[in-house]
């Protein structure tokens, strides 16, 4: 039988749930200097300076649809830095969930009936700062076949929200169904198959869309221009010649060249034609999109041809230990369909790749900074593209932890960088993020300094939700103390091709550090 507190509890976090779901985030800033002689916590409360202006650019067609979806949304960074809810799994009646708090406080989480109004059943559990990870109870004996989740981050006190809602809407019938689903459930003329898992990462037509087959000797395309959205056909048949504003078709052809429009207009001089677009949509051209994949630095090309003198790559490093094995949150999370940005790869990717700096001179003589240093970086990144007739979602993330052992000598203070070696992930079969990380440095004083600098960017969109920022404020954890006051950051730029050249390529500018 529940006790009068526990009875009292449930009846005040119901009313807070509900005002909750409604009441957006809690503001909350960050805005401490960091002295390196001080104590610092793993999740330390210092300055953070990050910028996640995301821009999607299409380089065609198809480009143009995921762009659409995301190009016109700002990540705020002001929303709850420091304080956000990543992940989210259930197992049993068992809910465990990924986080990060600069503060003290409670986790509640929460199952509805599908619809997401009427409360089933709640549990919670006290975190700190130290936490990123908890499992917490639910309060019921069984539990349903279909849901809704949602947790919660609040102030233990007053249960004042301390970040966004996680929604999770995987456990309702229609998404249990849709995350079940293969290409051997659609038509296969109707299926844009990306690799040969029938599983995952492939795209279904929907039924107004007109799949035009790829000819030998037909339809030639003479000219694909994305940008202006004019594509020229020859020796055309009646696919191409029987258009009309406002259809929507898609043409594979070549070597793996794809070509999606809603017609403007189409102009047929002959057996030639020139068909002008019209802004469409991703879920106006599919009924079903499903794209789930992953990687790590084990799988990372470099690209070190343009590496600054006196900065040396140094090949990868295979790990042993707890870091053995490629088994970090995203692999475990991809198979449930729960959303996987804020990876956890600080210990247990199984590479890092590894940088030299040899006593490197940055400035002039009267002003200048020497630079030693050993740099170990480890990444992961994800992407997710969930399309059904009422659910869209799209996610990307991209976390690091920096392993870094820094001499300076200085003659004056100024901010530097080192840029790093080109990365380049293949995520999934079309689906590529370039980036050249830097090591950003602010110091006030010659010093010596190791430690590991952990920390992500990312987003999430919905049309539910709208846009998330799910950035991980960064945190350096120093092996020793050191004397004056040090800003040490990466600065990351990727550039993110999506679903090969044809999609999009969405570029993430950030500089991130404490």
């Amino acid at each position: 039988m529940k006790t009068k507190a526990k009875r009292f509890f449930d009846k005040v976090v119901s009313v807070v749930l509900s005002a909750a779901m409604f009441a957006g985030i809690a503001e909350v800033g960050i805005g401490t200097s960091v002295n390196a002689a001080d104590e610092l916590p793993e999740k330390s409360g210092s300055s953070v300076s990050t910028n996640n202006d995301i821009s999607v650019n299409s380089t065609n067609s198809f480009g143009n649809l995921l762009s659409k979806e995301i190009s016109d949304e700002d990540i705020e960074e002001s929303e709850s830095v420091g304080y956000k809810i990543f992940t989210a799994e259930v197992k049993g009646n068992k809910v465990s969930v990924d986080f990060q708090t600069l503060e003290s406080g409670t986790l509640i989480a929460a199952i509805y009936e599908e619809d997401g109004i009427k409360l089933i059943s709640t549990g919670k559990t006290d975190v700190s700062p130290e936490d990123t990870s908890a499992e917490i109870t639910l309060d019921t004996d069984g539990m349903p076949e279909y849901f809704y989740l949602r947790v919660f981050l609040v102030d233990t006190t007053t249960l004042r929200p301390m970040c966004k809602v996680y929604d999770c809407p995987n456990y309702t019938k229609e998404m249990q169904e849709f995350l079940a689903k293969t290409t051997d459930d659609f038509e296969s003329d109707s299926v844009l198959n990306l690799d040969n898992d029938k599983t995952n990462n492939f795209a279904v037509y929907s039924d107004e869309t007109k799949v035009i087959p790829e000819s030998k000797t037909k339809n030639k395309v003479v000219s694909a221009d994305d940008e202006s959205g004019i594509y020229v056909f020859e020796n055309i048949d009646s696919n191409i010649s029987s258009l009309k504003s406002g259809d929507v078709f898609a043409y594979e052809y070549g070597d793996d060249n794809l070509i999606i429009v809603k017609v403007g207009n189409i102009t047929i001089n002959g057996t030639k034609a020139t068909v002008t677009s019209q802004e469409t949509s991703m879920d106006e051209v599919f009924d079903y999109v499903k794209i789930d994949e992953d990687a790590d630095t084990s799988e990372v090309t470099v690209d070190d041809s343009e590496l600054e003198e006196g900065i040396t790559y140094e090949g990868k490093s295979s790990e042993s230990g707890s870091d053995k094995g490629k088994s970090y949150n995203a692999k475990a999370y991809s198979n449930s369909g729960i959303s996987t940005t804020g990876m956890d790869i600080g210990g247990t990717v199984s590479e890092s790749v590894k940088f030299d700096v040899a006593n490197k001179k940055i400035g002039s003589d009267k002003n200048y900074v020497k630079v030693s240093a050993k740099i170990d970086v480890k990444m992961g990144a994800t992407m997710k593209l969930y399309i059904t007739k009422a659910y869209q979602y799209f996610e990307f993330g991209l976390d690091y932890s920096t392993k870094i052992s820094l001499a300076l000598e200085m003659k004056s203070k100024f901010p530097f960088e080192l840029p790093l070696a080109k990365f380049g992930f293949a995520i999934c079969p079309g689906l590529y993020v370039e980036l050249t990380p830097s090591i950003v440095v602010e110091a006030s004083v010659s010093l010596e300094v190791s430690g590991t600098l952990e920390g992500g960017i990312g987003f999430r969109v919905s049309n539910s939700k709208g846009l998330e920022n799910t950035s991980k404020t960064p945190s350096f954890k120093p092996e020793f103390k050191i004397e004056g006051t040090v800003f040490i950051g990466l600065s990351l730029e990727p550039k993110v091709k999506v679903l090969s050249e044809y999609i999009a390529e969405v570029s993430v500018d950030a500089t991130a550090g404490v």
